[in-house]
């Protein structure tokens, strides 16, 4: 079975080219050869560091029709290109078949959204989301957590102060002004809060935690590496679709602490692999109770957060579970 996979901006790096190019490459049938990539991004303009990591190609109606021909299916990212593929379709320009992977929750641009008879949602907010706003049959969705190649579990932190940190683009959806905002001052002794990642709304978060003793900017950090640094993973989004620091914090066997939003929750279960906080207040008072990490509450937590990325979202699961679908795809007339 060959698989061309789309997504439209390789122009940044970020956990969604992370996710489709990993895919890409755990569903090619020769593991020595490069997965094809198609996508709006100028050839030129892809990041650096990711351009060995495919076969770009354009998306173009021409190289679908050639990739048609050879017998390929199309697993599309982006509800843009998706929709862009299906309009060929509608048009009789292209017959290629088509599966889409819903990776966020929208609610605009509803009537301008064609998407493909089969669709898979990365959670359950995702699949919530594709059946009551986009209406679509729950018969046509098929949910599949995203899976992460396994880095091994990181041991515990022989240690009485508390490092916590939250991991992601530094934007509004994340939330690390506001957060910063709301916990100034507030951070007990013993306990503290680093933000890793870049983005919009990187000065401006360096001015908040700048007034702060136990709270830090770090800029860009490879969590590969440096989440063995940490005892709790934070994350307090405004909407997720199924973030993928969390199910790194699970690899590590690093408990978490989130708001109650349903991508958060697709990977957090309160009370057995971290924390769920309801609000900013509730979040401030846990800081001050939180178990530490030479604690048995502790390695509680942690043992069931690995124990959650070995049943829920290790790549073998995710890719076996791709492959089914793909399979029944090539099948359908």
């Amino acid at each position: 079975m060959k698989v061309a996979s789309v997504y439209f901006n390789f122009a940044n790096k970020g956990g969604a080219q992370k996710m489709a190019l990993d895919l890409a490459q755990f569903l090619c049938d020769d593991s020595d050869a490069l997965p094809v990539m198609l996508t709006s991004t100028p050839l030129d303009r892809i990041d650096p560091d990711l351009r060995n990591k495919a076969n770009f190609m354009t998306l173009t109606l021409r190289n679908l029709r050639r990739l048609s021909l050879e017998g390929y299916v199309v697993l599309s990212h982006d509800r843009r290109s998706t929709t862009r593929i299906m309009l060929w379709h509608k048009l009789q320009l292209l017959k290629i078949k088509v599966v889409h992977v819903a990776h966020s929750v929208f609610n605009n641009l509803r009537f301008a959204t064609l998407l493909p008879r089969h669709v898979v949602a990365i959670s359950t907010a995702v699949r919530d989301n594709l059946i009551g706003y986009f209406g679509l049959a729950p018969e046509r969705i098929t949910l599949i957590y995203n899976g992460l190649a396994d880095l091994g579990r990181c041991g515990i932190n022989n240690r009485k102060d508390i490092h916590l940190v939250l991991a992601g683009r530094i934007c509004s959806v994340k939330r690390q002004v506001e957060i910063a905002r709301a916990l100034a001052g507030r951070i007990p002794e013993g306990v503290s809060l680093c933000f890793a990642g870049t983005g919009e709304q990187a000065d401006l978060l360096t001015e908040v935690v700048a007034a702060e003793s136990r709270m830090s900017y770090a800029g860009h950090l490879d969590m590969s590496r440096h989440i063995a640094d940490f005892d709790y993973v934070l994350l307090f989004s405004e909407k997720e679709g199924l973030p993928l620091t969390l199910i790194e914090a699970c690899m590590a066997g690093k408990p978490m602490i989130t708001n109650d939003i349903r991508g958060a929750l697709d990977i957090n279960i309160a009370g057995e692999t971290g924390f769920v906080c309801r609000d900013f207040d509730e979040l401030a008072r846990l800081l001050d109770s939180l178990p530490k990490p030479s604690s048995e509450s502790y390695k509680c937590l942690s043992d069931n957060a690995r124990h959650r990325y070995e049943e829920c979202f290790s790549v073998d699961r995710m890719t076996a579970q791709y492959r089914a679908l793909l399979e029944k795809v090539v099948c359908d007339k």
